[in-house]
């Protein structure tokens, strides 16, 4: 569930839809507002009402709907976000093909809109280049057709207007376009300090920054919710929202120290194996099957399936 995909007030058609099931229903919110207003309040209450379960991606989106939407706890799962099944690569051989050797890479991916605060990242880089005058943002993916059908590419515009002005045309590179799983992963492997400079502190769900865990990233971000959540206990560096200062000394940070630079993205690799996709569907399969068990007639008494065996077969 996520607001803007279903019609009506705040995507409230999905309620019309829900009471038409006959089967089991299960919901998965994307988005946990920490201070909803009453029609998304509600909308989120009679999803707890109709469905069996309802899966959030991180442990402050339980609590959220505990004290803020009165759901039963017995009735939230969580799981968190999903990301690919990466084996860490070296970032200096994947910028070879690239084409960017040699230079520190900072960059950001996904559907741009103003929340995701690019011109924030943009501000920071002459702070970092005084140090490392090769420095290179990359800002990944088109613009978000939302935001393209009600403003066209007026943001992308701004942000290339301050790359302008700021003398960074050889410092920040944009890849306008959708790109598929094989170039992320590149890009997000070649990169060496990922960022999420993001001004929406209730974000309680980041797939770009999942995924940057999911690849071993050294991180920076702004302290929305998830990131609060996914980058403590060493995971990454937290910064003020709107503050390029901030973001350029913590990115030159993690590039002035080696030491630091692998512990963390050690730290977020071995978070980010647990949220593979593989470990994802297992957790959705064992939430499916308490909720609609099968007959024990059904399976087969010799099959024998367990978690440590299917993460060697993924991991081989």
């Amino acid at each position: 569930h996520e607001y803007g995909i279903f019609g009506g007030p705040d995507g409230e058609y999905v309620l019309k839809f829900v009471e038409k099931l006959k089967k089991p229903a299960i919901v998965t919110l994307h988005t946990v507002l920490f201070s909803p207003n009453p029609n998304q309040k509600r909308v989120v209450q009679e999803l707890g009402r109709m469905c069996d379960a309802l899966v959030v991606m991180v442990k402050m989106g339980k609590e959220m709907l505990i004290n803020n939407y009165g759901i039963s706890p017995h009735k939230i799962a969580m799981i968190p976000h999903g990301v690919p099944n990466v084996h860490r690569a070296s970032a200096a051989a994947i910028k070879k093909t690239l084409g960017i050797s040699d230079r520190p890479v900072i960059s950001s991916f996904g559907l741009i809109n103003r929340g995701k605060g690019i011109e924030y990242g943009i501000q920071a880089m002459p702070g970092i280049i005084k140090k490392y005058p090769d420095a290179m943002y990359l800002v990944l993916g088109e613009t978000h057709p939302g935001v393209r059908h009600n403003e066209g590419e007026s943001y992308r515009k701004e942000l290339l207007q301050l790359v302008t002005d700021l003398g960074l045309e050889k410092n920040v590179r944009f890849n306008n376009r959708y790109l598929n799983l094989e170039e992320l992963i590149n890009y997000l492997c070649a990169t060496d300090v990922y960022i999420t400079p993001y001004i929406n502190r209730d974000q309680i769900v980041s797939g770009t920054l999942a995924y940057a865990l999911g690849c071993g990233k050294a991180i920076v971000s702004t302290p929305y919710l998830y990131a609060e959540e996914v980058l403590s206990g060493g995971r990454g560096l937290l910064v003020d929202f709107r503050n390029p200062d901030q973001l350029a000394t913590a990115v030159s940070r993690i590039l002035d120290d080696a030491v630091l630079r692998e512990q963390m993205e050690t730290r977020a690799y071995k978070y980010g194996r647990r949220a593979a996709w593989f470990n994802v569907a297992i957790d959705y399969l064992d939430l499916f099957h308490r909720l609609c068990p099968r007959p024990k007639a059904a399976l087969p008494k010799d099959v024998k399936v367990n978690r440590e065996e299917i993460q060697r077969g993924q991991s081989s």
